[in-house]
């Protein structure tokens, strides 16, 4: 990949050393003014079956499988990218790590990159599931957070509650968040979002040490990790 990046990536992180040189997608949360990089080191491509739900039912209206392919760009960038796992690979969405560390987001491949400031990254409503989520907390733990996006000249505030609760694999199976054999004892997290009223946003459940999530699901989908 970019062996300048990878070195200064191994003394920040020097318990990913082993897994590099590869691919490597940073992201930066901003907590208690201190900048924090969370790598998200995986093997693409990966295989995500989704469903689409009716926010009025909870229903099914429709199944989709997508890969989300890591992929090196000019200029040190690293996109994210989310294609159909279809024959013709068409591209869908983006999340690009700049060369500083910051993260631009294409909601399709012809809107132009917008930089993303926010703690935490959600897209409600949107199809694929791209959220991103603070998975570097500890167990145990309940964080807040506080997003400004600015809209038309104006600066709006929203507020994100994040906790975070060790699962067991019976449980996650039982709840139907596995889609491939875990094996038994292996530690899991679940994290989990609330607005500022309280409302359901986004969980994700991840493997202790993992590189993806094996479940997620928002009032809009379900997404689960095939492979």
């Amino acid at each position: 990949m970019f062996p300048q990046k990878n070195r200064v990536l191994s003394r920040i992180f020097p318990q990913l050393q082993h897994l590099l040189p590869i691919q490597t997608f940073i992201v930066l949360f901003l907590f208690i003014g201190i900048v924090k990089a969370q790598p998200f080191v995986v093997q693409t491509p990966l295989l995500i079956e989704t469903e689409i739900l009716s926010t009025e039912s909870n229903s099914l209206q429709s199944k989709k499988k997508y890969q989300a392919i890591i992929e090196s760009g000019p200029k040190q960038q690293t996109f994210l990218t989310f294609y159909q796992a279809s024959a013709n690979k068409l591209p869908l969405c983006r999340l690009t790590s700049l060369a500083d560390g910051s993260l631009t987001w294409q909601k399709t491949m012809r809107s132009k990159p917008l930089k993303v400031s926010e703690i935490i990254f959600l897209q409600p409503g949107f199809p694929i599931p791209v959220d991103i989520l603070p998975v570097t907390l500890q167990e145990q733990a309940e964080i807040t957070y506080e997003t400004h996006t600015k809209t038309g000249g104006r600066t709006f505030l929203k507020s994100y509650t994040v906790v975070i609760a060790a699962i067991n694999t019976e449980t996650a199976e039982d709840n139907g968040w596995l889609k491939h054999p875990v094996p038994q004892g292996n530690r899991l997290r679940l994290f989990t979002v609330t607005d500022g009223q309280g409302r359901f946003i986004s969980k994700q459940l991840w493997p202790v040490h993992g590189s993806w999530w094996f479940y997620e699901e928002t009032p809009f989908r379900r997404s689960w990790r095939l492979e």
